[in-house]
């Protein structure tokens, strides 16, 4: 390989490579640009000096070859012969403002920034992300794979509403409408109760309604998606109710209402939640509160078993409950599930009324009656003495309840309420 040499390169044309000095004026020779910012312009003669030839970038031409640099000095290698020549890596320690037209393998401990133009990259390692954020501003982005996954983002609070809000009867209290366009998912709680709900018409069951829309007014409606919580009768007593689901839309709002006819409702806390994660369904729960007015005992409150989460889908588990006497009439609501219910109803004795199981929907005090007579019957068993009778049902967006009446003689009886 023939040695390589340098030359400074001045204003003025001045020739590389002299046609003795590479054997024949037919001879090939490889000019290498040494510099790391400034182009050397050469030629085939002093007056025609055409071909420029940027920071470190090499061309092999025939001598003789002439050169002239704007920046002076300017230094340049020679490779009579057209040999092959690599100048080895390079370290760019920046700001650099650059065309590139080739390859560029580059390890980067800084800042990227492009402003303009398209970036075609094939990595063939890991891209890791360890600190900061990546934003893209008005433009989609397209992401092709074979596997892996997204990992889930976190929780990241939209609304904690800890005031007090105080819904008349017929009337509705609706949060403001929220840009979810960042997330998969929603969470929502909501919790409330009835000072008043040993009166008439006082409301049990009042509904939470999640809305969709397509802008940020709320002007467009996408969709909906009605859910139903027990109220307690008091701020104490109150729990609240849960829910997850896909977000319908890049905006939402969340609705609590109060059908009741007399009673107003009070809401005492509303939040709002947007995740990353991926949701197929939505699903609601709540733990039935201990105490609710209804113009009946509560089982539980003598019953040894405090009221179930139904967050393991078992929403009854009443195994020869003895805590009832003769003539006496007991509810007790259950937590709040969707989907398909399996129950199973057992007596010792026949009871003066059939067993009912009911949906807590729109329920106020005075609506409660034990018998077929209940309002919202989604199953009434009979009571045949130690005769066992199941039903499946499908339950709605609403808790449900059952209510039992004992005859002249107390009865042990067994009830389970089994989500599938």
């Amino acid at each position: 390989m023939t040695a390589l040499t340098t030359a400074l390169v001045g204003v003025n044309q001045q020739t590389l490579t002299p046609a003795a000095a590479a054997g024949t004026d037919a001879a090939q020779v490889l000019i290498i640009n040494l510099d790391l910012s400034n182009t050397v312009n050469l030629g085939s003669s002093p007056t025609n000096l055409a071909f420029p030839l940027g920071p470190l970038a090499s061309a092999t031409l025939t001598a003789p070859v002439y050169a002239a640099a704007a920046t002076v000095p300017l230094l340049v290698g020679i490779a009579p012969g057209g040999s092959s020549y690599s100048p080895g890596s390079l370290t760019i320690t920046g700001p650099v403002t650059a065309t590139i037209t080739g390859t560029v393998d580059a390890d980067v401990t800084g800042t990227v920034s492009v402003s303009s133009g398209t970036v075609d990259a094939t990595v063939s390692g890991t891209v890791d992300i360890a600190a900061g954020s990546v934003t893209f501003t008005n433009d989609t982005i397209d992401i092709i794979g074979t596997g892996g996954y997204v990992a889930p983002g976190a929780y990241s609070l939209v609304l904690n509403d800890t005031s007090t809000h105080s819904i008349a009867t017929g009337a509705s209290y609706t949060t403001a409408v929220f840009n979810m366009t960042t997330f998969q998912s929603y969470t929502v709680q909501v919790k409330g109760y009835c000072g008043t709900q040993g009166f008439l018409g006082a409301p049990l069951c009042i509904p939470v309604i999640v809305s969709y829309y397509a802008d940020s007014g709320g002007t467009v409606l996408i969709d909906t998606e009605r859910w139903w919580m027990w109220l307690a009768n008091g701020s104490g007593a109150a729990t609240p109710v849960n829910g997850s689901g896909p977000l319908r839309g890049g905006f939402m709002s969340v609705t609590v209402g109060n059908p009741s006819g007399s009673e107003p409702a009070t809401v005492t806390e509303i939040n709002i939640y947007g995740a990353g994660r991926a949701l197929s369904g939505s699903v609601w729960q709540q733990t039935p509160p201990g105490s609710i007015t209804a113009g009946f005992t509560m089982l539980t409150s003598t019953a040894p078993v405090t009221p179930l989460p139904g967050d393991d889908r078992i929403l009854a588990g009443e195994s020869n409950n003895q805590s009832m006497s003769a003539n006496q009439t007991c509810w007790q609501p259950l937590p709040l599930f969707a989907g398909t219910v399996s129950l199973y109803f057992q007596s010792a004795v026949a009871l003066a009324n059939d067993f009912v199981v009911a949906t807590g929907q729109g329920l106020q005090y005075g609506d409660l009656a034990a018998g077929t007579a209940t309002n919202g019957v989604v199953w009434a068993s009979a009571s045949v003495a130690g005769t066992a009778y199941t039903a499946q049902i499908e339950a709605g967006n609403a808790p449900l309840y059952f209510i039992i009446k004992t005859g002249s003689s107390a009865s042990d009886f067994t009830f389970s309420a089994q989500g599938n």
